[in-house]
């Protein structure tokens, strides 16, 4: 990879320079660089360390070594016979398959699909209902995260709960 520098009005700006590094570790800097004060003294070397601290993955994210990246889990398709969704429920932790009776829609985001319900509204643990009309399931990403829907909705209509 190509970095570039440059100084203007006193402020040091460089392009294209990458850090990577851990999540959760911090790194620091050594900047070295000489500077032309204009008083006939010539260049005015400079020294300069900048810590850096790297965040955490997110919840639903997951350290990827090979890219050195923290990237979301979601949809992978090998082909088009093999499609899954992936979650994880903590931050870092690796990409896990979605449960039967789950509906992932990515990173930590996972809802409950018509049929299932569960006890823990951030559980992964899924258990089918009796009567699988009863139970309607999550039915949107936005419904999964704002809601009291977290659970799946019951038909109450038919005397359910």
């Amino acid at each position: 990879e190509h970095s570039t520098r440059s100084v203007h009005n006193g402020i040091l700006n460089f392009k294209g320079a990458t850090v990577y590094a851990t999540p959760g570790s911090k790194k620091t800097l050594a900047i070295e660089t000489s500077v032309n004060t204009n008083d006939n003294f010539g260049l005015t070397p400079l020294h300069f360390e900048v810590t850096l601290e790297i965040r955490n993955c997110d919840p639903g994210e997951t350290y990827i070594v090979a890219s050195r990246k923290c990237l979301l889990c979601g949809h992978i398709a090998q082909s088009i016979e093999d499609d899954h969704q992936f979650y994880a429920l903590d931050d870092g932790e690796s990409c896990q398959p979605c449960p039967t009776g789950a509906r992932c829609w990515g990173g930590d985001h996972l809802g409950v699909a018509k049929g299932y319900w569960r006890l823990e509204t951030n559980g992964s643990r899924f258990i089918q209902c009796l009567n699988r009309e009863a139970c309607k399931g999550t039915t949107s990403l936005e419904r999964n995260v704002a809601s009291s829907s977290l659970h799946g909705e019951c038909n109450t209509d038919s005397g359910y709960q």
